[in-house]
C-alpha cells in the first residue's frame, strides 16, 4: 500500500531518517526519538521496489565467520536448535528481513510486495495445510473432543491422579487446540464416525443469517448436504492447496470445471487441466460468469431483489451422487429465503424456507 508523506509527526523524524547511525549523548532520549521516528517512518513508506520473478537473485555474502554463526544459530536458528523469536527461520530471510527494515528506515522506502522470505513463520499445522495434507487423523479428533469435556478427568480426579485444577487446565489446553485447529479451517465434527473436515457447513450458513442455528433446518429437511461452503473465499480464493476431495467435489460441478482446472495448474495437482480451457477467478463474478443462466434465474424477473447469502457445492437427495451449485439467498423485497440449486443438466430447482425463516426472525442489517 502506498502513502503520502505528511506533516504529521515529522519532528519525530529527527532521528533514524538520514541513517542508522545517532549521536546523542541521551541513551534514552535516542532510543524514545527511534521509537517515535519508526512510527512516524510506518507512516510514509512507499511499496515501489519491484521484485521480479522468485528466483535468480543470487548475491554472496562474504563476512567474518562469528557473523554468519550468530546470524544462522541465533537468529535463524537450526532443526536441531531452532529458535523462538519474530525472525524467519533460514539465514536468507533474516538478511533479507534487516535489509528491508534498513531500507525503510533510511529511504521510506519498501518492496511492492513481501519477499517469500520473510514471510510470517508458520505453524507446523499451518504448514501441513498450506501443503494440502492432513493435520488431525479421525481417531485424534475423537480423542481431542473427549479430553475437551470434564467428564473425561473427573474419573483421574476422583481416584487422586490429577487436581481439579490441573484438570480444568488440561479442559482448557484442549479448548485452544480445538480453537487453533478452527482458525485453519478444520472443522471436527462431534459425530465420532464422521473424518475429519477442513470446512463447517452449518456455521458457514448460520452466520450468515444472524447466527441462528434453525437456518439449517431447510437443507436437512430436503436432503441437501453443503460439502464446500462459500466456495469464492474458501476454495477459489483460498491460499492452501484444496485437499484431493474437495477438489474432486468441486471438479463434479461440470459447469465449474475451467475453474476447477484453473485450481488444478495453480497448484500443479495430479491429472489436471491437460488441454481443457480454463478461467482465472478473482472475485465471486468470475463464478457467476460461468453460469450466467442460474444467475439471471436467481436474481431477475419475479426474483428480482435476491441477495446471494451464500454459494455452495454440494449433494441432494434427488441428485444422488452428482455434485450441484447451491445458492443460498433472501429476497428482499418479498422477504422470502429461497435455496436454488443447479444440476449438471443445467436443471434449475428452487425451495422456499417454509421450515424456519421469517421477516420477524432475521433483520436484514443491509435493508
Amino acid at each position: 500500500m502506498t502513502s503520502t508523506p505528511s506533516n504529521d509527526g515529522q519532528e519525530n523524524l529527527k532521528v533514524g531518517h538520514a541513517g542508522l547511525y545517532v549521536d546523542e549523548n541521551n541513551a534514552d532520549t535516542v532510543h524514545q526519538n527511534l521509537v517515535d521516528a519508526m512510527g512516524t517512518i510506518s507512516e510514509v513508506i512507499t511499496r515501489d521496489i519491484p521484485l521480479g520473478i522468485d528466483k535468480g537473485g543470487k548475491t554472496l555474502i562474504d563476512c567474518e565467520q562469528g557473523i554468519k554463526a550468530f546470524v544462522r544459530d541465533e537468529l535463524a536458528g537450526t532443526k536441531e536448535n531452532p529458535v523462538d523469536n519474530h525472525l524467519p527461520d533460514s539465514e536468507t530471510g533474516v538478511w533479507i528481513y534487516y535489509l528491508t527494515k534498513g531500507i525503510e528506515r533510511d529511504f521510506g522506502r519498501s518492496w511492492e510486495r513481501d519477499p517469500k522470505s520473510i514471510a510470517p513463520k508458520q505453524s507446523a499445522n499451518e504448514k501441513k495445510v498450506s501443503a494440502g495434507k492432513r493435520v488431525i487423523t479421525k481417531a485424534e479428533k475423537n480423542d481431542l473432543l473427549m479430553r475437551r469435556d470434564m467428564g473425561y478427568w473427573m474419573p483421574m480426579v476422583s481416584a487422586g491422579k490429577i487436581s481439579i485444577e490441573d484438570a480444568a487446565k488440561e479442559v482448557a489446553q484442549v479448548a485452544q487446540e480445538i480453537l487453533d485447529l478452527e482458525k485453519l479451517g478444520i472443522y471436527l465434527s462431534e459425530n465420532t464416525t464422521d473424518g475429519v473436515n477442513d470446512y463447517n457447513p452449518d456455521r458457514a450458513i448460520i452466520d450468515v443469517w444472524g447466527g441462528n442455528w434453525n437456518a439449517i433446518d431447510i437443507m436437512r429437511k430436503y436432503g441437501i448436504k453443503v460439502i464446500i461452503p462459500t466456495i469464492n473465499e474458501t476454495f477459489f480464493a483460498s491460499k492452501s492447496k484444496p485437499k484431493l476431495k474437495y477438489y474432486n467435489a468441486a471438479k463434479g460441478v461440470a459447469q465449474l470445471l475451467p475453474a476447477v482446472f484453473w485450481i488444478a495448474n495453480k497448484y500443479n495437482i495430479k491429472g489436471g487441466s491437460g488441454n481443457f480451457e480454463t478461467k482465472t477467478i478473482n472475485s465471486i463474478d468470475d463464478i457467476w460468469s460461468l453460469v450466467p443462466e442460474f444467475y439471471n434465474a436467481i436474481t431477475s424477473g419475479k426474483n428480482a431483489g435476491t441477495e446471494i447469502k451464500g454459494l455452495h457445492i454440494g449433494k441432494t437427495k434427488a441428485t444422488g451422487k452428482d455434485q450441484v451449485l447451491i445458492a443460498d439467498t433472501l429476497n428482499i423485497k418479498t422477504k422470502k429465503r429461497t435455496v436454488f440449486i443447479l444440476d449438471n443438466n443445467d436443471g434449475i430447482t428452487s425451495i422456499s424456507d417454509d421450515v424456519w425463516y421469517n421477516d420477524s426472525q432475521v433483520v436484514n442489517k443491509d435493508a
